[in-house]
């Protein structure tokens, strides 16, 4: 279990993290101290940790992200839509991208090369995913009332460094989270066990009081094994349910913790 240390924030310019202003320990302690004792207490009587953070991934999760739907709005051939399903989005070199270790036009000359189509084609294609990732409303509300309730908010999603520049000029809800970190950026994708090691370290988590929440069920799978308490996303409205659930558990006697966090 990786054992909670102390960091500097950094500042948007950094590819790495995506931090609020101000010092993180300081913001913490002022949100989360004045119920450390009732906390200790209740863990002591349950066993359980009141969950503290809360993970979000984001495609799939924050943002619509259906590969089909995508790709049967680009191609209207049948084969053609096949062919780009298993030769790009299913390709390891889709899984590069998001590792950061292949570029847009490097990658655009490979998926050119194996569908014998034009490169331009192909960079089209990648603009329309990153257009076709729109947010989902229901998360969009569930993360603005955990973060107006004063619960701690992370990202942490596999994605390629240029989709995330794209949205996060285009989207305002990254001012919801305290700490993001980007595949591309680390250069380590989930499941890796090692990117969960790195957002503990980065962000001072620890993930016996910190619920993940991702729609892919090896990354939440991965995710447990670090210690994560974890909810495998299906839709917004069960994702809240399960959430209140993790946020209720070990603070039953503990009511200044996250227990109230999701009631009305």
């Amino acid at each position: 279990m990786l054992k909670p240390k102390h960091y500097h924030m950094r500042s948007l310019s950094d590819p790495g993290s995506f931090s609020e202003h101000g010092n993180h320990s300081a913001h913490r302690h002022q949100l989360l101290e004045p119920g450390a004792r009732v906390r200790r207490a209740a863990v002591a009587r349950t066993g359980l940790m009141a969950v503290r953070n809360v993970v979000f991934d984001f495609g799939g999760v924050l943002l619509r992200w259906r590969p089909a739907e995508i790709i049967d709005s680009f191609y209207a051939d049948e084969q053609l839509r096949r062919r780009a399903k298993e030769l790009v989005f299913e390709h390891p070199d889709w899984v590069e991208m998001d590792r950061g270790t292949l570029s847009d036009t490097a990658a655009a000359e490979r998926f050119a090369a194996r569908l014998g189509r034009p490169e331009a084609e192909m960079h089209a294609l990648l603009e329309h995913v990153k257009r076709s990732l729109t947010l989902l409303p229901e998360t969009v509300a569930l993360v603005e009332y955990l973060r107006s309730r004063g619960v701690p908010l992370y990202g942490l999603s596999n994605m390629a460094a240029s989709t995330f520049a794209h949205l996060r000029q285009r989207y305002s809800v990254w001012d919801n989270f305290l700490g993001i970190v980007i595949s591309a950026h680390v250069k380590l994708v989930k499941p890796d066990a090692r990117i969960f090691e790195h957002l503990c370290a980065r962000y001072a988590l620890d993930p016996s009081d910190t619920v993940f929440i991702d729609d892919h069920l090896p990354n939440v799978e991965s995710a447990a094994r670090q210690g994560f308490r974890t909810i495998h996303f299906s839709e917004p409205g069960r994702c809240r349910e399960e959430l209140r659930a993790h946020l209720d558990a070990g603070a039953d006697s503990c009511p200044s913790t996250t227990a109230h966090y999701l009631t009305d």
